[in-house]
């Protein structure tokens, strides 16, 4: 039983991860901030998950409250703490 509360975690962690690589990925692309939109579209594409926007949101705005990510109109931009986690997302795939 523990250790399937153990995964769950590590889930929620790689999922986060991997909504801040992808905001990684779609602001190279765009040079500036990234609207939800693509970055759903990138996990699709890119990372072969697909996040309901609601969960997507939730990831993102607990993000921000990490200070991974920064909410700027029109979109969502990286931090340097973001930036290298992104970075380490991206090694490891």
């Amino acid at each position: 039983m523990s250790k399937k509360r153990g995964s769950k975690k590590k889930t929620e962690s790689s999922e986060t991860q991997l909504v801040i690589a992808a905001v990684g990925v779609m602001q190279d692309e765009l040079n500036g901030p990234v609207p939800t939109d693509e970055i759903s579209f990138c996990l699709r594409v890119d990372f072969k998950r697909k996040i309901k926007e609601a969960s997507l949101l939730s990831l993102l705005n607990q993000a921000v409250h990490s200070k991974q990510i920064e909410k700027i109109q029109p979109g969502w931009q990286l931090t340097m703490d973001g930036a290298k986690i992104a970075d380490q997302v991206l090694e490891n795939l």
